[in-house]
């Protein structure tokens, strides 16, 4: 697709596997529809920035958690609750949720069914690396297994590169929809520096790679 004429190319490079996972994940697997609660763990990362404004622009209530740091930006991208995990625990609540965008899979099953609605939605997409071989990937698998009983639903996916899914998140970001935040930019030979701020988990957006740095 054609790069957006109002979107630098920072911002249009780091609009791709995340914003599509993102799109998605609340499109194709959770299947959001307006006026739905969703949650979304971990949204000030680079797919949890886009779930945040893909979720309300497709019409959901949406609740996100995040960092101090990062609270007046989620609130800027529409969040209509932000909870700020260093002060309170976003799990100690009574609402429940239609879909539960899991960014972190850092909390017990047991606690991702109890905040869903019955045939809620439970959607892992990442975490914290707890393999050193696999990544995330044994912590994801984890919170998926308990959800094979009763009435929730819990999925995880691989995100497809469709051009027609690329060519709605242009026209998001050329009406203005859709932003990306860029974390930092790094010269190339400062590639190993950017994998390690990666490894943290605690990038603002995205890292990116420019040669030109």
């Amino acid at each position: 697709m054609a790069k957006p004429a109002n979107v630098d190319w920072h911002e249009t490079s780091g609009m791709g596997v995340g914003a599509i996972m993102a799109l998605q994940g609340m499109r194709d697997h959770g299947k959001v529809e307006a006026g739905q609660r969703v949650l979304i763990n971990g949204a000030a990362g680079g797919v949890g920035i886009p779930a945040v404004q893909i979720a309300k622009w497709m019409g959901a209530e949406v609740t996100a958690v995040c960092s101090t740091r990062n609270v007046e930006l989620i609130r800027s991208l529409g969040a209509d609750h932000v909870v700020d995990y260093t002060q309170s625990d976003f799990a100690e609540t009574d609402t429940t949720y239609d879909v539960f965008f899991d960014n972190q899979a850092n909390r017990p099953p047991r606690v991702c069914k109890r905040l869903l609605v019955d045939g809620g939605t439970y959607l892992v997409v990442g975490g914290a690396a707890t393999s050193r071989m696999f990544g995330p990937l044994p912590a994801m698998l984890r919170a998926l297994t308990s959800f094979k009983v009763g009435g929730r639903r819990g999925a995880t996916f691989i995100a497809e590169d469709k051009a027609e899914d690329l060519e709605i998140l242009g026209d998001l970001m050329r009406w203005g929809d859709l932003r990306a935040f860029i974390d930092s930019v790094h010269p190339l030979d400062g590639v190993v520096e950017a994998i390690d701020l990666l490894g943290t988990g605690h990038a603002r957006g995205k890292i990116m790679i420019d040669p030109r740095a």
